[in-house]
């Protein structure tokens, strides 16, 4: 009997695990750089942090589940979906550490919008 790969477990999923952990942090540093604002660790805890929860909440709103049979919009709402989630852990770590004023507002504010922008569209261009 052959093996049957189920869709949520094959390598074209993993490769969209790995981009949605590494998207956010390369799209941080690009937005840091071209504002002129100082690269620090904060930036880099952030946008890893934020790479790794989103697949983790991906995957519990089912963004990594087949695609098959569901709308674009569906795909993005949970994308969007997914995002609220990073937003709102992010949110809560910031306000608990208190270091929210370690961050450039304009930065943080244009990641939170173009990410999943970018998070759609390349699924869109695949």
């Amino acid at each position: 009997m052959l093996n049957v790969i189920k869709p949520h477990q094959s390598g074209f999923v993993w490769f969209h695990r790995l981009i949605d952990a590494f998207l956010p942090l390369g799209l941080l540093l690009g937005l840091t750089q071209i504002q002129n604002i100082p690269w620090h660790d904060r930036y880099l805890i952030m946008g890893l942090l934020g790479g790794f929860i989103f697949v983790i909440a991906s995957q519990m709103v089912g963004v990594y589940h087949s695609w098959r049979g569901r709308s674009l919009f569906a795909s993005a709402k949970l994308i969007f979906n997914a995002w609220l989630i990073v937003w709102a852990i992010l949110i809560i770590i910031a306000f608990w550490y208190k270091d929210s004023e370690n961050f450039s507002r304009l930065a943080v504010t244009l990641w939170a919008i173009i990410t999943p922008i970018f998070l759609i569209g390349y699924r869109i261009i695949l």
